[in-house]
Protein backbone atom coordinates (compact mmCIF):
# COMPACT_ATOMS: atom_id res chain seq x y z
CA UNK A 1 0.00 0.00 0.00
CA UNK A 2 2.89 2.45 1.04
CA UNK A 3 4.05 1.23 -2.47
CA UNK A 4 1.11 2.19 -4.22
CA UNK A 5 0.94 5.59 -2.71
CA UNK A 6 4.78 6.44 -3.86
CA UNK A 7 3.81 5.26 -7.23
CA UNK A 8 0.94 7.85 -7.44
CA UNK A 9 2.55 10.22 -5.98
CA UNK A 10 6.12 9.93 -8.53
CA UNK A 11 3.81 9.81 -11.38
CA UNK A 12 2.34 13.40 -11.39
CA UNK A 13 5.80 14.94 -11.53
CA UNK A 14 7.93 12.68 -13.95
CA UNK A 15 4.77 13.90 -16.11
CA UNK A 16 5.51 17.02 -15.36
CA UNK A 17 9.43 17.07 -15.89
CA UNK A 18 8.36 14.90 -19.36
CA UNK A 19 6.45 18.22 -20.35
CA UNK A 20 8.94 20.77 -19.09
CA UNK A 21 11.58 18.69 -21.36
CA UNK A 22 8.92 18.92 -24.58
CA UNK A 23 8.63 22.06 -24.75
CA UNK A 24 12.43 23.05 -24.06
CA UNK A 25 12.71 20.78 -27.44
CA UNK A 26 10.48 22.50 -29.50
CA UNK A 27 11.64 25.75 -28.46
CA UNK A 28 15.21 24.71 -29.38
CA UNK A 29 14.05 23.77 -33.02
CA UNK A 30 12.48 26.72 -33.48
CA UNK A 31 15.27 28.70 -32.22
CA UNK A 32 17.13 26.47 -34.63
CA UNK A 33 14.92 27.09 -37.47
CA UNK A 34 14.93 30.70 -37.16
CA UNK A 35 18.58 30.25 -37.22
CA UNK A 36 19.10 28.62 -40.70
CA UNK A 37 16.18 31.28 -42.20
CA UNK A 38 18.17 34.14 -40.89
CA UNK A 39 20.97 32.70 -42.42
CA UNK A 40 19.32 31.37 -45.27
CA UNK A 41 18.14 35.42 -45.92
CA UNK A 42 21.49 36.45 -45.29
CA UNK A 43 23.00 34.03 -48.28
CA UNK A 44 20.00 35.49 -50.18
CA UNK A 45 21.49 38.84 -50.05
CA UNK A 46 24.64 38.44 -50.53
CA UNK A 47 24.17 36.43 -54.25
CA UNK A 48 22.11 39.03 -55.31
CA UNK A 49 23.34 39.83 -59.07
CA UNK A 50 24.18 43.29 -58.48
CA UNK A 51 22.62 46.55 -57.41
CA UNK A 52 19.91 49.01 -58.60
CA UNK A 53 21.10 51.75 -60.65
CA UNK A 54 18.90 53.88 -62.90
CA UNK A 55 16.77 50.92 -63.11
CA UNK A 56 19.81 48.76 -64.26
CA UNK A 57 19.97 45.75 -62.07
CA UNK A 58 23.76 45.08 -62.84
CA UNK A 59 25.15 41.92 -62.95
CA UNK A 60 26.10 38.92 -65.20
CA UNK A 61 23.19 39.16 -68.58
CA UNK A 62 22.25 42.45 -67.16
CA UNK A 63 20.08 44.05 -69.82
CA UNK A 64 20.52 47.49 -69.26
CA UNK A 65 20.28 49.08 -73.14
CA UNK A 66 20.62 52.66 -72.98
CA UNK A 67 21.19 52.95 -69.97
CA UNK A 68 22.13 56.09 -67.72
CA UNK A 69 25.41 54.91 -65.93
CA UNK A 70 27.05 58.09 -65.70
CA UNK A 71 29.31 58.09 -63.12
CA UNK A 72 28.33 55.34 -61.92
CA UNK A 73 30.96 52.79 -59.66
CA UNK A 74 31.03 50.15 -61.50
CA UNK A 75 34.47 48.57 -60.16
CA UNK A 76 35.17 44.74 -60.00
CA UNK A 77 31.57 44.14 -61.32
CA UNK A 78 30.61 41.07 -63.31
CA UNK A 79 28.74 42.35 -66.15
CA UNK A 80 29.46 39.24 -68.40
CA UNK A 81 27.46 39.10 -71.48
CA UNK A 82 25.40 42.58 -70.42
CA UNK A 83 23.75 44.15 -72.93
CA UNK A 84 24.61 47.63 -72.31
CA UNK A 85 24.34 49.12 -75.95
CA UNK A 86 24.41 52.90 -76.62
CA UNK A 87 24.57 53.01 -72.45
CA UNK A 88 25.84 55.90 -71.27
CA UNK A 89 29.06 55.03 -69.13
CA UNK A 90 30.61 58.66 -69.14
CA UNK A 91 32.90 58.65 -66.25
CA UNK A 92 32.09 55.48 -64.69
CA UNK A 93 34.02 53.23 -62.85
CA UNK A 94 34.34 50.45 -64.55
CA UNK A 95 37.74 49.17 -62.80
CA UNK A 96 38.44 45.31 -63.05
CA UNK A 97 35.26 44.47 -64.29
CA UNK A 98 34.17 42.09 -66.61
CA UNK A 99 32.53 42.87 -69.47
CA UNK A 100 33.42 39.23 -71.22
CA UNK A 101 30.88 38.54 -74.26
CA UNK A 102 29.10 41.45 -73.21
CA UNK A 103 27.84 44.05 -75.50
CA UNK A 104 28.62 48.13 -75.60
CA UNK A 105 27.97 48.94 -79.01
CA UNK A 106 26.86 52.55 -79.41
CA UNK A 107 27.81 53.32 -75.50
CA UNK A 108 29.72 56.82 -74.50
CA UNK A 109 33.30 55.71 -72.92
CA UNK A 110 33.83 59.36 -72.15
CA UNK A 111 36.47 59.39 -69.34
CA UNK A 112 35.38 56.37 -68.15
CA UNK A 113 38.31 53.90 -66.36
CA UNK A 114 38.49 50.56 -67.92
CA UNK A 115 41.80 49.76 -65.84
CA UNK A 116 42.12 46.18 -65.45
CA UNK A 117 38.59 45.21 -67.29
CA UNK A 118 38.57 41.96 -68.74
CA UNK A 119 37.00 42.05 -72.54
CA UNK A 120 37.48 39.06 -74.32
CA UNK A 121 34.32 38.62 -76.77
CA UNK A 122 33.11 41.90 -76.28
CA UNK A 123 30.83 43.82 -78.69
CA UNK A 124 30.99 46.59 -80.13
CA UNK A 125 31.50 49.54 -82.48
CA UNK A 126 30.00 52.84 -83.13
CA UNK A 127 31.18 54.09 -79.19
CA UNK A 128 31.52 57.31 -78.88
CA UNK A 129 34.42 59.52 -76.22
CA UNK A 130 37.67 58.58 -75.30
CA UNK A 131 38.06 56.08 -71.69
CA UNK A 132 40.10 57.32 -69.40
CA UNK A 133 41.85 54.00 -69.53
CA UNK A 134 41.70 50.96 -71.29
CA UNK A 135 43.21 47.57 -70.46
CA UNK A 136 47.07 46.96 -71.30
CA UNK A 137 46.95 45.47 -74.88
CA UNK A 138 43.60 47.12 -75.91
CA UNK A 139 42.55 50.50 -78.11
CA UNK A 140 39.76 52.26 -79.39
CA UNK A 141 39.74 52.31 -83.11
CA UNK A 142 36.78 53.87 -85.62
CA UNK A 143 34.34 52.90 -82.61
CA UNK A 144 35.63 49.83 -81.70
CA UNK A 145 37.33 48.17 -78.84
CA UNK A 146 40.44 46.13 -80.17
CA UNK A 147 42.27 43.63 -78.58
CA UNK A 148 42.51 40.08 -77.75
CA UNK A 149 39.32 37.52 -78.66
CA UNK A 150 37.68 40.54 -78.89
CA UNK A 151 34.35 40.30 -81.33
CA UNK A 152 34.33 42.55 -84.44
CA UNK A 153 31.96 40.58 -86.38
CA UNK A 154 30.72 42.65 -89.50
CA UNK A 155 33.42 45.72 -88.07
CA UNK A 156 33.91 48.37 -90.46
CA UNK A 157 37.47 48.97 -90.23
CA UNK A 158 38.10 50.39 -93.38
CA UNK A 159 41.44 52.44 -93.89
CA UNK A 160 41.98 52.04 -89.75
CA UNK A 161 45.36 52.21 -88.35
CA UNK A 162 45.68 49.12 -86.24
CA UNK A 163 49.58 49.02 -86.44
CA UNK A 164 50.78 46.76 -83.64
CA UNK A 165 47.03 45.99 -82.74
CA UNK A 166 46.97 42.90 -80.83
CA UNK A 167 44.25 40.85 -82.42
CA UNK A 168 45.21 37.42 -81.20
CA UNK A 169 41.78 35.22 -81.21
CA UNK A 170 39.97 37.84 -82.49
CA UNK A 171 36.78 37.36 -84.63
CA UNK A 172 36.63 39.19 -87.67
CA UNK A 173 34.35 37.21 -89.65
CA UNK A 174 32.66 39.34 -92.41
CA UNK A 175 34.86 42.57 -91.16
CA UNK A 176 36.12 45.10 -93.38
CA UNK A 177 39.76 45.90 -93.25
CA UNK A 178 40.52 47.28 -96.92
CA UNK A 179 43.18 49.54 -96.96
CA UNK A 180 43.95 48.85 -92.68
CA UNK A 181 47.02 49.21 -91.39
CA UNK A 182 47.73 46.06 -89.86
CA UNK A 183 51.80 46.42 -89.77
CA UNK A 184 53.57 44.53 -86.91
CA UNK A 185 49.56 43.68 -86.16
CA UNK A 186 48.86 39.53 -84.23
CA UNK A 187 46.64 38.12 -85.66
CA UNK A 188 47.41 35.13 -84.18
CA UNK A 189 44.43 32.61 -84.10
CA UNK A 190 41.88 35.20 -85.69
CA UNK A 191 39.28 34.38 -87.37
CA UNK A 192 38.67 36.50 -90.73
CA UNK A 193 35.84 34.14 -92.02
CA UNK A 194 34.88 36.24 -95.47
CA UNK A 195 36.51 38.96 -94.12
CA UNK A 196 37.98 41.87 -97.02
CA UNK A 197 41.52 42.52 -97.01
CA UNK A 198 42.13 44.65 -100.20
CA UNK A 199 44.66 46.77 -100.19
CA UNK A 200 45.40 46.76 -96.52
CA UNK A 201 49.06 46.78 -94.87
CA UNK A 202 50.25 43.25 -93.76
CA UNK A 203 54.52 44.20 -93.36
CA UNK A 204 55.44 41.98 -89.88
CA UNK A 205 51.77 41.02 -89.03
CA UNK A 206 51.54 37.33 -87.51
CA UNK A 207 48.68 35.51 -88.98
CA UNK A 208 49.79 32.39 -87.11
CA UNK A 209 46.96 30.02 -87.22
CA UNK A 210 44.39 32.47 -88.63
CA UNK A 211 41.29 30.98 -90.44
CA UNK A 212 41.03 32.94 -93.54
CA UNK A 213 37.98 30.56 -95.63
CA UNK A 214 36.44 33.07 -98.04
CA UNK A 215 38.75 35.88 -97.49
CA UNK A 216 38.74 38.38 -100.33
CA UNK A 217 42.05 40.10 -100.90
CA UNK A 218 44.32 41.66 -103.46
CA UNK A 219 46.59 44.56 -103.49
CA UNK A 220 47.93 43.42 -100.52
CA UNK A 221 50.85 45.35 -99.36
CA UNK A 222 54.09 44.12 -97.24
CA UNK A 223 55.16 40.98 -96.04
CA UNK A 224 53.70 39.11 -93.09
CA UNK A 225 55.84 37.75 -90.62
CA UNK A 226 54.16 34.33 -90.83
CA UNK A 227 51.00 32.87 -92.73
CA UNK A 228 48.27 30.05 -91.99
CA UNK A 229 49.73 26.54 -92.65
CA UNK A 230 48.57 25.79 -96.46
CA UNK A 231 48.63 29.55 -97.09
CA UNK A 232 51.40 31.73 -99.69
CA UNK A 233 51.12 35.42 -100.66
CA UNK A 234 51.28 36.05 -104.28
CA UNK A 235 50.91 38.83 -106.74
CA UNK A 236 49.56 40.55 -103.35
CA UNK A 237 46.38 38.03 -103.17
CA UNK A 238 46.55 35.68 -99.92
CA UNK A 239 46.40 32.08 -101.60
CA UNK A 240 44.93 29.18 -99.60
CA UNK A 241 41.98 27.08 -99.38
CA UNK A 242 38.27 28.12 -99.75
CA UNK A 243 40.28 31.64 -100.76
CA UNK A 244 37.94 34.32 -102.47
CA UNK A 245 39.71 35.19 -105.39
CA UNK A 246 37.07 36.31 -107.57
CA UNK A 247 38.42 38.70 -110.03
CA UNK A 248 42.11 38.14 -109.48
CA UNK A 249 44.67 39.40 -111.53
CA UNK A 250 47.30 36.12 -111.26
CA UNK A 251 48.81 36.12 -114.66
CA UNK A 252 52.48 34.84 -114.71
CA UNK A 253 51.51 34.01 -110.88
CA UNK A 254 53.96 31.08 -109.70
CA UNK A 255 51.20 28.95 -107.93
CA UNK A 256 53.36 26.13 -108.03
CA UNK A 257 51.98 23.29 -105.51
CA UNK A 258 49.81 25.68 -103.19
CA UNK A 259 46.62 24.45 -101.74
CA UNK A 260 43.51 25.88 -103.82
CA UNK A 261 40.57 23.38 -102.70
CA UNK A 262 37.59 25.07 -102.58
CA UNK A 263 38.80 28.65 -103.76
CA UNK A 264 36.64 30.86 -105.33
CA UNK A 265 38.61 32.04 -108.66
CA UNK A 266 35.12 33.24 -110.54
CA UNK A 267 36.02 35.82 -113.70
CA UNK A 268 40.02 35.66 -112.21
CA UNK A 269 42.74 35.89 -114.86
CA UNK A 270 45.62 32.76 -115.02
CA UNK A 271 47.15 33.48 -117.98
CA UNK A 272 50.47 31.91 -118.20
CA UNK A 273 50.67 31.19 -114.36
CA UNK A 274 52.16 27.87 -112.96
CA UNK A 275 49.99 25.37 -111.79
CA UNK A 276 52.97 22.78 -111.53
CA UNK A 277 51.42 20.58 -108.69
CA UNK A 278 48.56 22.91 -107.30
CA UNK A 279 45.77 21.85 -106.13
CA UNK A 280 42.24 22.72 -107.39
CA UNK A 281 39.85 20.12 -106.13
CA UNK A 282 36.45 21.97 -106.27
CA UNK A 283 37.71 25.35 -107.21
CA UNK A 284 35.09 27.63 -108.53
CA UNK A 285 36.48 28.24 -112.10
CA UNK A 286 33.70 30.34 -113.17
CA UNK A 287 34.50 32.10 -116.15
CA UNK A 288 37.82 31.55 -115.55
CA UNK A 289 40.63 33.36 -118.07
CA UNK A 290 43.73 31.11 -118.94
CA UNK A 291 46.22 30.56 -121.79
CA UNK A 292 49.50 29.34 -121.60
CA UNK A 293 49.48 27.32 -118.32
CA UNK A 294 52.53 26.13 -117.66
CA UNK A 295 52.86 22.38 -115.21
CA UNK A 296 49.93 20.11 -114.76
CA UNK A 297 48.00 20.89 -111.70
CA UNK A 298 47.57 17.81 -108.93
CA UNK A 299 44.58 17.93 -108.85
CA UNK A 300 41.18 20.01 -110.66
CA UNK A 301 37.78 20.21 -110.33
CA UNK A 302 35.60 17.46 -111.49
CA UNK A 303 34.81 17.80 -115.10
CA UNK A 304 37.43 19.95 -115.89
CA UNK A 305 40.67 19.38 -117.67
CA UNK A 306 43.79 21.08 -119.01
CA UNK A 307 44.90 21.16 -122.75
CA UNK A 308 47.15 23.42 -124.93
CA UNK A 309 47.56 25.37 -121.88
CA UNK A 310 43.75 26.26 -120.99
CA UNK A 311 41.81 25.06 -118.48
CA UNK A 312 38.84 23.47 -119.81
CA UNK A 313 35.36 23.34 -118.61
CA UNK A 314 32.02 24.35 -117.82
CA UNK A 315 31.19 28.02 -117.75
CA UNK A 316 35.09 28.85 -118.72
CA UNK A 317 36.06 31.70 -120.37
CA UNK A 318 37.54 30.95 -123.53
CA UNK A 319 37.02 33.29 -125.61
CA UNK A 320 39.58 33.19 -128.30
CA UNK A 321 41.46 30.11 -127.05
CA UNK A 322 43.59 28.52 -129.57
CA UNK A 323 42.27 24.51 -129.01
CA UNK A 324 43.52 23.58 -132.75
CA UNK A 325 43.64 19.50 -132.66
CA UNK A 326 42.40 19.45 -129.38
CA UNK A 327 40.43 16.21 -128.10
CA UNK A 328 37.54 17.24 -126.13
CA UNK A 329 35.98 13.77 -126.25
CA UNK A 330 32.37 13.77 -123.96
CA UNK A 331 34.09 17.08 -122.38
CA UNK A 332 31.57 19.42 -120.38
CA UNK A 333 31.44 22.51 -122.03
CA UNK A 334 27.95 23.53 -120.55
CA UNK A 335 27.82 27.53 -120.96
CA UNK A 336 31.44 28.30 -121.65
CA UNK A 337 32.21 31.34 -123.69
CA UNK A 338 34.29 30.17 -127.00
CA UNK A 339 33.59 33.18 -129.39
CA UNK A 340 36.34 33.50 -131.84
CA UNK A 341 38.05 30.16 -130.26
CA UNK A 342 40.00 28.38 -132.67
CA UNK A 343 39.15 24.76 -132.63
CA UNK A 344 40.26 23.47 -135.98
CA UNK A 345 40.57 19.73 -135.99
CA UNK A 346 39.09 19.67 -132.64
CA UNK A 347 37.15 16.38 -131.55
CA UNK A 348 34.19 17.40 -129.23
CA UNK A 349 32.63 14.10 -130.22
CA UNK A 350 29.76 14.14 -127.18
CA UNK A 351 31.01 16.92 -125.42
CA UNK A 352 27.81 18.90 -123.92
CA UNK A 353 28.18 22.78 -125.19
CA UNK A 354 24.19 22.74 -123.59
CA UNK A 355 24.33 27.13 -123.34
CA UNK A 356 27.91 27.65 -125.12
CA UNK A 357 28.53 30.70 -126.99
CA UNK A 358 30.66 29.71 -130.19
CA UNK A 359 30.02 32.83 -131.70
CA UNK A 360 32.66 33.60 -134.31
CA UNK A 361 34.13 29.97 -133.51
CA UNK A 362 36.42 28.28 -136.39
CA UNK A 363 35.14 24.85 -136.26
CA UNK A 364 36.50 24.00 -139.52
CA UNK A 365 37.11 19.93 -139.84
CA UNK A 366 35.73 19.76 -135.73
CA UNK A 367 34.01 16.36 -134.67
CA UNK A 368 30.78 17.69 -133.42
CA UNK A 369 29.32 13.54 -133.62
CA UNK A 370 26.60 13.23 -131.24
CA UNK A 371 27.64 16.85 -129.32
CA UNK A 372 25.05 18.53 -127.19
CA UNK A 373 24.59 22.23 -128.45
CA UNK A 374 21.34 22.99 -126.89
CA UNK A 375 19.87 26.66 -126.46
CA UNK A 376 23.78 27.06 -127.54
CA UNK A 377 24.93 29.93 -130.14
CA UNK A 378 26.81 29.30 -133.21
CA UNK A 379 26.55 32.24 -134.67
CA UNK A 380 29.22 33.37 -137.34
CA UNK A 381 30.65 30.36 -136.96
CA UNK A 382 32.74 28.90 -139.29
CA UNK A 383 31.61 24.85 -140.05
CA UNK A 384 33.52 24.42 -142.74
CA UNK A 385 33.83 20.17 -143.35
CA UNK A 386 32.78 20.40 -139.47
CA UNK A 387 31.10 16.95 -138.70
CA UNK A 388 27.11 17.27 -136.69
CA UNK A 389 26.51 13.53 -137.29
CA UNK A 390 23.58 12.76 -134.64
CA UNK A 391 24.23 16.22 -132.73
CA UNK A 392 21.48 17.65 -130.49
CA UNK A 393 21.09 21.22 -132.19
CA UNK A 394 17.34 21.52 -129.99
CA UNK A 395 17.12 25.77 -129.53
CA UNK A 396 19.95 26.59 -131.47
CA UNK A 397 20.65 30.10 -132.33
CA UNK A 398 22.85 30.17 -135.80
CA UNK A 399 22.98 32.88 -138.64
CA UNK A 400 25.95 34.42 -140.50
CA UNK A 401 27.30 30.74 -140.87
CA UNK A 402 30.25 29.90 -143.24
CA UNK A 403 31.51 27.15 -145.02
CA UNK A 404 29.77 23.99 -145.61
CA UNK A 405 29.43 21.06 -142.91
CA UNK A 406 30.33 17.50 -144.35
CA UNK A 407 27.10 16.41 -142.52
CA UNK A 408 24.28 17.86 -139.99
CA UNK A 409 21.41 15.70 -137.97
CA UNK A 410 18.78 14.37 -139.76
CA UNK A 411 16.42 16.68 -140.92
CA UNK A 412 18.44 19.47 -140.57
CA UNK A 413 20.13 22.12 -143.41
CA UNK A 414 22.09 24.92 -144.40
CA UNK A 415 20.39 28.16 -145.86
CA UNK A 416 21.39 31.34 -145.83
CA UNK A 417 23.86 30.57 -143.02
CA UNK A 418 21.30 29.39 -141.08
CA UNK A 419 20.92 26.12 -139.56
CA UNK A 420 17.53 25.20 -140.00
CA UNK A 421 15.62 22.04 -138.52
CA UNK A 422 13.23 20.67 -135.89
CA UNK A 423 13.66 22.90 -132.62
CA UNK A 424 15.69 25.76 -134.03
CA UNK A 425 16.18 29.03 -132.62
CA UNK A 426 15.23 31.36 -135.71
CA UNK A 427 13.98 33.95 -133.93
CA UNK A 428 14.42 37.24 -136.09
CA UNK A 429 16.44 34.83 -138.94
CA UNK A 430 16.68 36.77 -142.47
CA UNK A 431 15.02 33.55 -144.26
CA UNK A 432 13.94 35.78 -147.60
CA UNK A 433 13.45 33.45 -150.46
CA UNK A 434 14.94 30.68 -148.83
CA UNK A 435 13.75 26.64 -150.42
CA UNK A 436 12.27 24.96 -147.25
CA UNK A 437 10.92 22.41 -149.33
CA UNK A 438 9.64 19.54 -146.89
CA UNK A 439 11.40 20.78 -144.53
CA UNK A 440 10.81 19.81 -140.73
CA UNK A 441 10.36 22.90 -138.82
CA UNK A 442 8.94 21.16 -135.57
CA UNK A 443 8.96 23.56 -132.96
CA UNK A 444 10.49 26.21 -134.47
CA UNK A 445 11.09 29.81 -133.19
CA UNK A 446 10.49 31.78 -136.07
CA UNK A 447 9.36 34.67 -134.02
CA UNK A 448 9.83 38.13 -136.37
CA UNK A 449 11.83 36.00 -138.89
CA UNK A 450 11.43 37.00 -142.18
CA UNK A 451 10.23 34.29 -144.69
CA UNK A 452 9.53 36.65 -147.60
CA UNK A 453 9.10 34.94 -150.67
CA UNK A 454 10.26 31.46 -148.71
CA UNK A 455 8.98 28.31 -150.10
CA UNK A 456 7.01 26.09 -147.63
CA UNK A 457 5.62 23.93 -149.21
CA UNK A 458 4.77 20.81 -147.51
CA UNK A 459 6.60 21.96 -144.52
CA UNK A 460 6.33 20.77 -140.75
CA UNK A 461 5.42 23.67 -139.10
CA UNK A 462 3.93 21.63 -135.99
CA UNK A 463 3.89 23.81 -132.92
CA UNK A 464 6.04 26.51 -134.84
CA UNK A 465 5.91 29.78 -133.17
CA UNK A 466 5.75 32.69 -136.52
CA UNK A 467 4.72 35.61 -134.22
CA UNK A 468 5.33 39.00 -135.65
CA UNK A 469 6.89 37.02 -138.94
CA UNK A 470 6.71 38.59 -142.17
CA UNK A 471 5.46 35.91 -144.36
CA UNK A 472 5.12 38.23 -147.73
CA UNK A 473 4.60 36.06 -150.95
CA UNK A 474 5.74 33.03 -148.92
CA UNK A 475 4.47 29.55 -150.28
CA UNK A 476 2.62 27.63 -147.76
CA UNK A 477 0.59 24.93 -149.67
CA UNK A 478 0.32 21.56 -147.66
CA UNK A 479 2.34 22.62 -145.06
CA UNK A 480 1.32 21.14 -141.57
CA UNK A 481 0.58 23.81 -139.49
CA UNK A 482 -1.12 22.22 -136.59
CA UNK A 483 -0.56 24.04 -132.89
CA UNK A 484 1.21 26.91 -135.25
CA UNK A 485 1.42 29.90 -132.54
CA UNK A 486 1.14 33.43 -134.84
CA UNK A 487 -0.30 36.90 -134.35
CA UNK A 488 1.16 40.07 -135.64
CA UNK A 489 1.59 38.60 -139.45
CA UNK A 490 3.05 40.86 -141.52
CA UNK A 491 2.03 40.68 -145.52
CA UNK A 492 -0.46 37.87 -147.35
CA UNK A 493 1.47 34.70 -148.29
CA UNK A 494 1.33 33.15 -151.67
CA UNK A 495 -0.61 30.30 -150.90
CA UNK A 496 -2.24 28.84 -147.58
CA UNK A 497 -2.84 25.00 -147.07
CA UNK A 498 -6.38 24.14 -147.77
CA UNK A 499 -8.65 25.99 -145.47
CA UNK A 500 -6.22 28.17 -143.71
CA UNK A 501 -6.73 32.22 -143.33
CA UNK A 502 -4.94 34.76 -141.87
CA UNK A 503 -7.90 36.51 -139.57
CA UNK A 504 -6.35 39.77 -137.57
CA UNK A 505 -2.95 38.85 -138.43
CA UNK A 506 -3.30 35.31 -136.78
CA UNK A 507 -3.35 31.76 -138.75
CA UNK A 508 -6.77 30.37 -138.56
CA UNK A 509 -7.47 26.86 -138.94
CA UNK A 510 -10.44 25.36 -140.74
CA UNK A 511 -11.47 23.96 -137.71
CA UNK A 512 -11.29 27.10 -135.47
CA UNK A 513 -15.20 27.92 -135.38
CA UNK A 514 -16.17 31.92 -136.56
CA UNK A 515 -16.79 33.87 -133.78
CA UNK A 516 -20.06 33.85 -133.00
CA UNK A 517 -22.67 36.58 -131.55
CA UNK A 518 -26.06 36.27 -129.45
CA UNK A 519 -28.55 38.39 -130.90
CA UNK A 520 -32.10 39.03 -128.76
CA UNK A 521 -34.89 37.59 -130.03
CA UNK A 522 -37.56 40.11 -131.29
Amino acid sequence: MIMDSDASTVGPRARRRQRAKTVWIVGGVLVVAAAIVVVVAVSAIGSRSGTLVNNCETGPGAQCPGANLSGTDLSTEDLSAADLSGANLDGANLTNVNLTGANLTGANLTGADLTGAVLPFIVSGGITGTPKTLPGGWTLVNGYLIGPSSNLTGALLTASDLTDANLTGANLTDATLTQANLTGASLTDANLTNASLTGANLANANLTGVVLPYILSGDLNGAPRTLPAGWTLVNGYLVGPWANLTDALLAGADLSGDDLTNANLTHAKLTDANLTDANLTGANLTDLTSGGILGTPRALPAGWTLANGYLIGSWANLAGANLTGVDLTGADLTTANLTRANLTDANLTRANLTGADLTGANLTRATLTRATLTDASISGANLTDANLMDANLTDLTSGGISGTPSSLPTGWTLANGYLIGSSANLAGANLTGVDLTGADLTGVNLTGANLTGANLTRATLIRATLTDASISGANLTGADLTDVVSSGLIGPPASLPDGWTIVDGSLTSPLTSPPTSTVAAP
